[in-house]
């Protein structure tokens, strides 16, 4: 078993002592421990449903069972899998040496994805110009997260300094929510 196994088995049991047996195995049984750093752990979740549950729900508990198990505070993320994924993504583009396929070069440009691929090629040009913020919508397939992740590369690249976040529309929602209710805008 390696580390982050172990440790969210102990964060289960953990949970157990604080939740219903139902109520662990409903929102924690396929909920992951994705990595961990000493002030930081990453879980994951498979869906949205779960993710904003377990977010508006069990935050608190989770921060404590966390807490408990590495002696100091802890910064919970918590993300749908297809989030931790792109996060992953970005992580690479962040490197120095690391070769994305997620670039404007690689990108196929068809009917259904030309003014998208325009209007991030302008935001990666002109960073925080117009379409600021851009949204892309569509259906599964035609490329969004592709464009997003060719900004990151392109942005990284000429200003390697500047932090880059993707966050989905649900998370920003809720995150202003958040920051509105406690007057942090």
């Amino acid at each position: 078993m390696n580390d982050t196994a172990a440790l969210w088995q102990q964060a289960r049991t953990l949970l157990s002592g604080e939740l219903t047996a139902t109520a662990v195995e409903t929102w924690f049984g396929d909920a992951q421990l994705a990595e961990f750093s000493p002030d930081r752990v990453i879980m994951t979740t498979p869906n949205q449903v779960k993710q904003g549950l377990i977010r508006n729900k069990y935050a608190d508990i989770l921060r404590k069972v966390w807490k408990e198990i590495f002696a100091a505070d802890m910064e919970v993320l918590l993300m749908t899998e297809g989030e931790y994924r792109v996060y992953l993504e970005n992580l690479a583009l962040s490197g120095d040496s690391a070769e994305s396929e997620f670039t404007f070069e690689h990108f196929v440009v068809g009917t259904s994805n030309t003014f998208a691929h325009a209007a991030a090629l302008y935001v990666s040009d002109h960073p925080g110009g117009n379409y600021n913020p851009l949204l892309i919508h569509g259906p599964s397939g035609v490329g969004k997260t592709h464009l997003l992740l060719a900004i990151a590369d392109k942005v990284k690249k000429a200003h390697p300094d500047w932090k880059i976040v993707y966050k989905s529309a649900e998370d920003f929602t809720n995150d202003m929510v958040a920051a509105l209710r406690n007057g942090k805008m």
